[in-house]
């Protein structure tokens, strides 16, 4: 493959993901929506059920966000394999932030923010009692 192809493949796998974490977020807010108007008075076996579907659809956004992942990680790869004096500014750029510690804090950010939204939900799901007004 060429250098602009690898490229093209990576920007379109890092677009895709922020879609997908955009998505994991969006279904997050729903869900806390509706604990709030409607769940927090649903009985156990409907927050359990609410709960899995929950869990289904953020897994499924994740799962794809992983494969997009992979598929920008091995196009790296190949940039990588190419020798750097052929490669353009921009693949050396790219190979660049790859190897940097932001890449790195990136990818712990993100592993954590979908942690946090999933041990929000369930408290909030279970353990949160709105106020008497």
């Amino acid at each position: 493959m060429t250098e602009f192809e690898l490229v093209q493949i990576i920007e379109a796998a890092i677009a895709q993901v922020a879609t997908l974490i955009g998505q994991i977020i969006a279904v997050n807010f729903a869900m806390i929506v509706a604990i709030y108007y409607f769940l927090e008075r649903a009985g156990r076996i409907l927050k359990l059920a609410a709960l899995g579907l929950y869990f289904l659809g953020t897994f499924m956004f994740l799962l794809l966000a992983v494969r997009e992942s992979n598929i920008a990680a091995a196009a790296v790869r190949g940039l990588g394999a190419s020798r750097p004096e052929q490669l353009g500014p921009v693949a050396r750029v790219i190979l660049d932030l790859a190897d940097s510690p932001m890449s790195a804090a990136l990818t712990v950010a993100m592993n954590a923010s979908v942690w946090a939204l999933w041990i929000a939900v369930v408290y909030l799901l279970f353990f949160w009692k709105r106020e008497a007004r």
